[in-house]
């Protein structure tokens, strides 16, 4: 945790399976009384396999100035203190090696989030694989105002996600900080399949929505109730929908923006 102009230290995890139990939590905090500028450190955890049914969360607390720390998700580092050229996409502070995939499995109640109470903006959340990444459970990962700070981003970068078993991907505000974006690079295929990519607002909020932006060369496939959605219930514009693939299919899914207060978004 971090008070005053002091900066918490990063946590960095690297094995090959990691278990999170229901009790347990990763957290990187910045205080009410925080005001360093860089930040609080970050969260990261490289592991092929991930099963995580506590808390991972980066905070800053109400009034706190200080920004939130990144968590970036990604395979298992090898070479983790290499000499490997860094992503010139990903703004991670951990060098990419011999990793290829992930599997994260979230338990019910289960979250992996970024979150700002105060001044400060909230941390991004990462998700960084070469070859592929699957999310399965009905966890939440997600970025989310609470206060007049903005919101992280998340950034999903691989060549084919899948997103599954009613896990939620969300960036929310319930106060006047604008809520982030959710951003995919995905090179091959992107399957959400019974699980939602959303952006939400509580009522009574003025933060702006967040965009949902996919950007793949490959195929987009909704299935089983799977949705992007931009919903708005509060007093701020909702966010767009910006989609480009080579095809799109979409099976008992939907594709929506609500508001029911403000603009809506467009897609």
């Amino acid at each position: 945790e971090a008070s005053g102009s002091g900066r918490s230290g990063n946590i960095v995890i690297n094995t090959s399976n990691l278990v999170l139990s229901e009790t347990a939590r990763i957290t990187a905090t910045s205080a009410a009384t925080a005001t360093n500028p860089e930040g609080v450190g970050s969260i990261n955890l490289n592991a092929n396999n991930m099963e995580i049914s506590g808390i991972v969360g980066s905070f800053t607390e109400t009034l706190g100035q200080e920004p939130a720390g990144l968590i970036v998700l990604q395979p298992y580092q090898s070479n983790l203190n290499g000499t490997q050229s860094r992503s010139s996409t990903i703004a991670s502070d951990v060098i990419l090696d011999s990793g290829s995939s992930f599997n994260l499995r979230l338990t019910e109640d289960s979250v992996i989030s970024t979150i700002t109470a105060g001044s400060g903006n909230g941390g991004s959340l990462q998700l960084i694989a070469p070859d592929a990444i699957a999310i399965s459970g009905s966890g939440r990962l997600g970025i989310e105002t609470n206060g007049v700070g903005q919101a992280g981003n998340i950034v999903v970068n691989s060549r084919s996600f899948r997103l599954a078993d009613g896990a939620l991907l969300s960036a929310f505000t319930s106060g006047p900080g604008n809520a982030g974006d959710i951003n995919f690079f995905i090179a091959d295929s992107l399957t959400i399949d019974g699980s939602s990519v959303a952006f939400l607002s509580s009522p009574y909020s003025t933060g702006r929505g967040g965009n949902i932006m996919v950007l793949t060369s490959g195929r987009t496939t909704l299935l089983n109730g799977g949705e992007f959605a931009l919903n708005s219930d509060g007093l701020g514009s909702g966010g767009d929908l910006i989609l480009t693939a080579q095809s799109l299919i979409v099976d008992n899914s939907s594709i929506t923006a609500i508001t029911r207060n403000s603009d809506g978004g467009n897609y």
